[in-house]
């Protein structure tokens, strides 16, 4: 009788390890159930919004192209109608000049700053130009306009220059303009690793 008893008690004890264990090993599999669905759901969403986002930059590289063409084409003739001057010597916009990008301006309609170039190792020239005047005024900057200041609406460029004790290499200049082309701020960064360093 007392075997029995025994052999009952490491029969149940058995069976609460197994049904511990099988209890234990389905929650393992609710939670790599759970994480699976939203790994899957994770990688669903960003699935769906880069497919989404490749859309609507197609769309709108297409509608952008449309309206584009004609917009280029207009503000190319209003700069080619104009001479210039560019580190000291005349400058005018041939055939070989493409624009780069626009931006209008934020508080007057308008006034547009084109960025442009005659190739893609080139200076990058930038211009403000007056659709109601027809005018244009070639910035001097070599590296185009970037935006515009956050309150005042002026242009921001950055060019790059040689240094002029004969030191090898370049240094960025970050400049504003006003909307006639007068530089308003400038900012070098020709001694900026000479701090670095100290």
């Amino acid at each position: 009788m007392g075997n029995n008893t025994e052999n009952s008690k490491n029969i149940i004890i058995g069976i609460g390890e197994v049904g511990t264990n099988t209890i234990n090993r389905m929650r393992k599999m609710r939670v790599s159930k759970y994480l699976l669905l939203w790994l899957s759901l994770f990688f669903f969403n960003i699935c769906f919004a880069s497919c989404r986002n490749q859309k609507a930059e197609k769309v709108e590289q297409g509608d952008r192209m449309e309206v584009g063409e004609g917009k280029n084409d207009s503000l190319l003739e209003i700069l080619r109608g104009h001479e210039y001057v560019y580190g000291g010597e005349k400058m005018s916009i041939d055939s070989t000049f493409s624009i780069m990008d626009t931006m209008a301006f934020p508080f007057d309609e308008n006034l547009i700053v084109v960025n442009g170039n005659r190739d893609e190792l080139g200076s990058t020239f930038s211009f403000i130009i007056d659709t109601e005047t027809k005018k244009s005024i070639l910035l001097p900057s070599n590296r185009g306009c970037i935006g515009f200041t956050s309150e005042e609406g002026l242009p921001i460029c950055l060019s790059f220059r040689h240094h002029a004790n004969g030191e090898p290499g370049r240094y960025s200049v970050v400049s504003v303009y006003d909307e006639k082309g007068n530089l308003v701020k400038e900012m070098s960064f020709e001694d900026y690793k000479k701090d670095e360093e100290l």
